[in-house]
């Protein structure tokens, strides 16, 4: 099927062969199409409101993941601190204990 919309003198116009002339739209039918378009302006701007929504709610995830990740990090560094100090400490004791036992 063959459909073509032009402009002419700032009116809509259509044809439906290739060598028709082309028509005016009617004001029903141009009224009708601009309801048609309203109503998919309004549907397109829900789905971009949903999906804003989704992205922040990933968005948030992802951070509070992120924050998770840090936090444990964090508490493995401060373990393995705690861990070298008392390993550092253990040394420490151990070298003193055998300096008091050589002399």
């Amino acid at each position: 099927m063959y459909y073509e919309e032009k402009i002419i003198d700032g009116v809509l116009h259509y044809r439906t062969l290739p060598d028709a002339d082309f028509k005016s739209f009617t004001l029903t039918e141009l009224t009708s199409e601009l309801k048609k378009a309203q109503a998919e302006i309004a549907r397109l701007e829900m789905d971009i409101k949903r999906q804003r929504v989704l992205i922040n709610t990933e968005g948030q995830r992802q951070r509070e993941r992120i924050e998770k990740l840090l936090g444990d990090m964090q508490t493995r560094f401060k373990m393995r601190g705690a861990f070298n100090r008392a390993l550092g400490i253990s040394e420490a004791l151990r070298i003193v204990r055998e300096e008091e036992g050589g002399e």
